[in-house]
């Protein structure tokens, strides 16, 4: 078993030209490169989403994850088919064939932290494939079209608890869908605040409302880090405001 450095493997069959005469194989450590570049490339950390993310590149399957928590380094075995066709002459006439695809597993390893929500460290390691079948995994969680438009025009008149809570439960949103209402005080007196967000590392939307007005918007970034290692979105951010903005 080797540890690859990817995309410099990848990098490495261009120059030296390997792989020019076996298309497939141009296109197995390609994939292998691509397949670290995502994973470099995503602020996404549940094993869920990281997999559906994996699973979406052609060609590239999972066939294990291991348990963990989000501050776990994200391991999985993923299973790599490279393809190509190649010119050939038939008689006169050139055409296309299909050459063998090239299939191999490698061991993908996420770790650490880069600012400012990525893993630091990714890293490929050759392994048998396991004679399982491939993982299935959810689509992350979003949110419906035109979300701005529908939470504005659903939200109550003043600031009722109760009524903004059943104006939230009519959206009927993905149940993934993290929600967090509660009310305060602030400068335009009693404020409802709802926070809204796509899973642990999706977007967040924030709504308030007072008495005479409400506004919609999502920040521009959503901090601190809660101990639990996604970031917050709180009902608290969206009652004071924070990082008010317009909606689009």
């Amino acid at each position: 078993m080797r540890r690859l450095l990817l995309p410099l493997a990848a990098l490495a069959l261009l120059l030296t030209g390997c792989g020019v005469n076996d298309p497939a194989r141009a296109d197995f450590w390609a994939k292998a490169g691509t397949l670290t570049e995502t994973l470099k490339g995503t602020r996404f950390k549940e094993s869920e989403d990281l997999g559906f993310l994996i699973t979406r590149r052609e060609g590239v399957e999972v066939l294990s994850v291991a348990e963990r928590t989000r501050r776990d380094p994200f391991r999985a075995v993923v299973r790599v088919t490279g393809k190509g066709m190649i010119k050939v002459w038939e008689g006169r006439r050139e055409t296309l064939r299909a050459v063998p695809d090239v299939v191999g597993c490698f061991e993908a390893v996420a770790s650490g932290n880069a600012f400012p929500d990525f893993f630091a460290d990714v890293s490929l390691k050759e392994v048998t494939c396991p004679a399982t079948t491939p993982l299935g995994f959810r689509a992350h969680a979003r949110f419906p079209p035109r979300m701005y438009e529908r939470l504005q025009e659903t939200l109550p008149g003043r600031p009722d608890l109760a009524k903004v809570r059943e104006a939230v439960q009519r959206l009927d949103l993905d149940p993934r869908v993290v929600r967090e209402i509660a009310e305060g005080e602030t400068e335009k007196g009693r404020t409802v605040g709802i926070a809204l967000r796509e899973g642990p590392d999706g977007g967040c939307m924030y709504a308030r409302v007072w008495r005479g007005g409400s506004k919609v918007w999502a920040p521009y970034r959503i901090v601190p880090y809660s101990d639990a290692g996604a970031q917050t979105c709180t009902a608290t951010g969206a009652i004071n405001g924070y990082a008010e903005r317009a909606a689009h």
